[in-house]
Parts: C-alpha cells; sequence; structure tokens
C-alpha cells in the first residue's frame, strides 16, 4: 500500500512512501521531518507499520493551502483536525462523488483523495490509516462492521461514518499515544496496539491506555560512570591548575569547532560544485546496484541449494556498493539486514539525508529540527508535539526547585532569563523551542553535563566566564569540554572514511585546488557511467523467465566489483 501526500504551497514537496512488510518484535519506521520557507512551516511525523501508517502534520501558513493524501488501495481511514479555518473533502474519479466532510471523522476509501483546504494559520492534521483486515476483530463494534462490510463489498469509492467529536479527555490520550510513539519509536506489536486505542478512543470507547514500560530519561551527553570516573580523575589538582585547563581546552575545542564549520560549509559549496551529472551518475550506478540486488533476491528461493551462498554473498555486496555512492534509503537497510544478519550497516542518517532519499518533504529550504537524531531528538519531537496541541505544560506552578542541586538552579535560571530577553521573536521558532525544550528537559532530569554545555554555548565567550568558577564548577566544566572535544574527533575520523565526505575528500587530495578537484570529478563520473553501462549490457533483459545461470554469473560478477 501506497501512501501519497501533496501540499499546494511552493517548496512544500510530496511526501510517499510503502507500508512495510514487519515482524511482531521489529520496531517501526519513524519519520521526522520540518520544512520552513518565507511564507509555510511545516512538520511531520509519519510512523509506518505493518498495513498501518500514522501521519502527523503541522501547518503553519500565510496563505490558503491545499493538502491532498491518498492510498492506493482500500483502507480504513481516523482523520483529524484541529487549528484555525478549513474544511476536508472526497474527490473521486468523477468530480460528481466530491463530498464536504466535517473535521474529524473515520471511513473506509478506496482510490479516492481526501482534500483539505486550509485557510491561512496553524493546523494540525493527524491520519491513520489501517488495513481492513487489520480490524476484522473489531467487528462488535457497529461502525467498526459497517466499514468492513463496505470494504468487503465494494473495489472503490468511499464510505463515511458520522462525525467523530474528540474530547478534552480523548485529546489528552491521542497526545500520550503519540508522544510514546515519537519519543520511543515501539515495536510492531505496539505500536498496533496504540493504533487500535486511537481509534477505539474516538468511537467514544473505554480504553486503559497504560504508558509503554519502555520511556526512559532523555539521554545525557555521556553516561553517570563515565562522569564519576572522569570527576575522580580530576581529584587533587589544584584550582588554578583546574582553571587553566579548563581555559586551553575550551580554546582547543572552540578552535575545532571553527574549522570542523569550516569544513561542512566547503563540503557544501564542493556539493554545488561537483552536482547535476555527477550526482546522477552516482545515483544510477546505486540504483543500478541496488536493483540487481532486489532481483536476484527475488530468484533466491527458486535456485538449487549449492548456488545460494554465492546469491546471498551477491546481494549483501549489492547493498553495499549502493550505499557507497548514495546515503541508503531506511527500507534498503532493512533489506540488507535481512539478508546479512548486520544490524547496521551504514551512519544513522540525519533529517536532511533521510528525506533526500525518500523524497520526503524535499526542499531547498528543509532544516533539522535539531543537530542531534538519536533518542534526544524523538523526544524533542514528542514534546513539540504537545506544544502543538496546546497541551504541553510544565506545571501549573513552573518548575519544582525542591530536591534539585543549587548548582543545576542557578545554571536553569540563568539560562531561562537568558532566553526570555535575548531569543528575538523573529528567529526560526521550531529551533527556538527546541533549545528552550533541552534546557526544561535537562533541568527536570537534573542532567547538569547537558545542563552546562548549554550555558557554556551561550556564554564561555564572555570575559571572566571559567575565572569565575570554584573548583567543583571547574571539573564539571572540563568534563563537558573533554566530552565535546571526543565528539569532535569522531567527526573528523568521519572525514577521511564515510562516502558522504568523498567530495571534500578528493578536493584536499588535489591540494585545494577547484580546477584540478573538477578534473577528478569529471574524471570519476566518466568510471561510474561506464561500470553502469557495462551492468547493464551484460545483463540486459532480466525478467522473470531469466535462468539459473545468468542470475549466477550476475551474483559473481558483483562479488568483484568495485565502487570506483
Amino acid at each position: 500500500m501506497i501512501f501519497e501526500h501533496n501540499v499546494s504551497l511552493k517548496h512544500l514537496a510530496p511526501l510517499d512512501f510503502q507500508f512495510q512488510d514487519l515482524k511482531p518484535n521489529d520496531k517501526i519506521i519513524l519519520l521526522e521531518t520540518g520544512i520552513i520557507t518565507e511564507s509555510s512551516e511545516m512538520d511531520a511525523m509519519q510512523a509506518i507499520g505493518s498495513g498501518r501508517i500514522l501521519s502527523y502534520r503541522r501547518y503553519n501558513i500565510s496563505e490558503i493551502a491545499t493538502c491532498i493524501s491518498r492510498v492506493s488501495e482500500r483502507a480504513i481511514c481516523l482523520s483529524l483536525r484541529w487549528g484555525e479555518a478549513g474544511y476536508t473533502s472526497l474527490v473521486g474519479k468523477k468530480a460528481a462523488s466530491t463530498r464536504t466532510l466535517k473535521s474529524n471523522f473515520l471511513m473506509w476509501l478506496a482510490d479516492e483523495k481526501i482534500e483539505l483546504q486550509l485557510e491561512p494559520g496553524e493546523h494540525i492534521c493527524l491520519d491513520l490509516f489501517i488495513r481492513p483486515e487489520h480490524l476484522s476483530h473489531l467487528r462488535n463494534t457497529p461502525i467498526i462492521d459497517e466499514l468492513l462490510t463496505k470494504a468487503s463489498s465494494k473495489s472503490d469509492g468511499y464510505f463515511a461514518c458520522p462525525s467523530i467529536i474528540v474530547t478534552g479527555d480523548v485529546k489528552e490520550s491521542i497526545l500520550a499515544i503519540l508522544a510514546e510513539i515519537a519519543h520511543d519509536e515501539p515495536v510492531l506489536e505496539r505500536f498496533n496496539a496504540l493504533c487500535e486505542s486511537m481509534l477505539l478512543l474516538c468511537l467514544g470507547k473505554h480504553v486503559e491506555l497504560t504508558v509503554s514500560p519502555s520511556k526512559k530519561k532523555g539521554k545525557q551527553i555521556v553516561g553517570e560512570g563515565e562522569v564519576s570516573n572522569k570527576l575522580r580523575s580530576l581529584d587533587g589538582i589544584e584550582e588554578n591548575d583546574l582553571l587553566m585547563k579548563a581555559k586551553a581546552l575550551y580554546s582547543v575545542v572552540k578552535n575545532k569547532k571553527k574549522k570542523r564549520d569550516a569544513e561542512l560549509e566547503l563540503h557544501k559549496v564542493l556539493q554545488d560544485q561537483s552536482s547535476g551529472s555527477w550526482a546522477e551518475a552516482k545515483i544510477n550506478l546505486a540504483d543500478t546496484y541496488i536493483t540487481f540486488a532486489y532481483f536476484i533476491a527475488s530468484k533466491y528461493d527458486a535456485c538449487d541449494s549449492e548456488n545460494k551462498q554465492v546469491l546471498k554473498q551477491a546481494i549483501v555486496k549489492a547493498c553495499e556498493l549502493s550505499f557507497e555512492l548514495t546515503p541508503a534509503h531506511p527500507l534498503d537497510v532493512l533489506f540488507y539486514t535481512n539478508w546479512s544478519g548486520e544490524s547496521r550497516l551504514v551512519k544513522e542518517l540525519d533529517q536532511e539525508e533521510m528525506m533526500e532519499q525518500l523524497s520526503t518533504l524535499l526542499s531547498p529550504k528543509y532544516r533539522k529540527l535539531s543537530k542531534d537524531n538519536g533518542s534526544c531528538e524523538r523526544k524533542l519531537l514528542a514534546e513539540q508535539i504537545m506544544d502543538d496541541l496546546d497541551l504541553y505544560t510544565k506545571s501549573s506552578s513552573g518548575f519544582n526547585t525542591t530536591e534539585k542541586p543549587s548548582l543545576l538552579v542557578k545554571l536553569y535560571k540563568r539560562l531561562s532569563n537568558y532566553f526570555a530577553h535575548n531569543l528575538a521573536a523573529n528567529e526560526e521558532s521550531l529551533g527556538k523551542r527546541n533549545i528552550v525544550r533541552q534546557t526544561d528537559r535537562a533541568y527536570e532530569e537534573k542532567d547538569l553535563l547537558t545542563l552546562l554545555k548549554i550555558d557554556m554555548n551561550q556564554f564561555a565567550n564572555q570575559p571572566g566566564y571559567f575565572d569565575l568558577m570554584d573548583s567543583d564548577m571547574l571539573k564539571w566544566s572540563l568534563n563537558v569540554l573533554i566530552h565535546e572535544e571526543e565528539e569532535l574527533d569522531d567527526f573528523f575520523a568521519k572525514l577521511s572514511e564515510d562516502p558522504v565526505y568523498l567530495e571534500l575528500r578528493l578536493f584536499h587530495a588535489a591540494g585545494d585546488n577547484l580546477r584540478k578537484f573538477k578534473n577528478e570529478m569529471n574524471r570519476r563520473e566518466q568510471v561510474l557511467e561506464k561500470k553502469k553501462r557495462t551492468l547493464t549490457a551484460e545483463f540486459k533483459g532480466l525478467s522473470a523467465a531469466t535462468n539459473e545461470k545468468i542470475i549466477v554469473n550476475l551474483a559473481k560478477y558483483l562479488l568483484i566489483c568495485k565502487t570506483i
């Protein structure tokens, strides 16, 4: 089943992805995206399970927009809306079948488009699509039974149930479900239960919604045991020596950050210089390799057992060749994992790379939700959803300062006052909210290192920053700086081996000479094109009728291939 979503606004390119077949203990596929232009914002979370997809989208627009969603086969759809004025309609194959719906509804549909007209302002859209067969156990619910009956008797069209009223309690429960999905990235079985709970809640059913036991405290920048060991290693050092060490290490870290930022900026420039035919050549050859991998996999079961080991090795090798050329599509990583048994192959994609590979919200204006794409990122997204639905609150009386270390309270108050008075109103709103959320969360979780890291990023350039610290504060600061230097060293190590930074390495290998760099890129482009032509010609006409000998020859050929 393929889900598509299009927005009429410029730079908001379509969402387009498929339901994925997963096992009960597999984690669902979670895609988090954000985009901002001069006149619009869009944040989205797409949670993809087996026969189920949950699509959460927030729009903040200054002009009228049309959003169109559709699935490629029959599905039960729960659709919820909050925000400014607008209306929803169903658009079928014939214009006469258009029907206007209320804000919230449940329906069965097939080959129909859900068209949402949005007025300027902020809107929140939540769509849950479920294949009918996954709801057969709920036939004792009259509305579900009626929808399933329609689904079994018609091949296209739609059938909409009476409008759904989402009360405050139901809204809070939906929020809890969304927050768990965004934060925990649950396994398939749990995701199925959450989707079913959301559906039943909206139908007025009583659901015992338990919080997932996997919810854990946010990720600290270093583990507690590691912190204790590093603090002990600084015992016995005089305060003046600690001060000199902190200042010296801060200077080293600051210079490394400048070098990192300069390398990343140069990387972007080189990508622009080498884009076009070079990028196309890499993508074309990568697509060829991955296509061969899937083709061999489709023939694997029918081949003799004596050839299966070679075929399996070739499938894995073809994936690796493809991933060396372009960042891996997440679904291809799952395919690779199934055949290789390896839990990871490629680096964790950042938001921009993932969206580029999925054709999801493609835009030159794309901006990440944060610089961290791990569990911290997911927790920020969960809090962002709470904020969007006006249900994100610290407490009725602000943050509780009881049982908090005095240093933690001091840092938090200073940062809170600074952000309240110095973050300009016209700054990118999502980025502003994220840094405030990071600060709030670090405080609530007594995460002194993360709070100190944020404080250092804001104030360390001020004269006397380290001079005003006592011995304990200097030790904590040194821990932060040591960890930051380790992260920077890891980044520079990646520059020397990660395929993503190939252009950067080639530029430095050419003596930072742009002309020589372009010549080398042209040479490599020709090599890639030749490889693709050779592969295509050698195995032209592959089809369902291709005999086993040709498939084995293709596998052996792939095993001796090199990227360039």
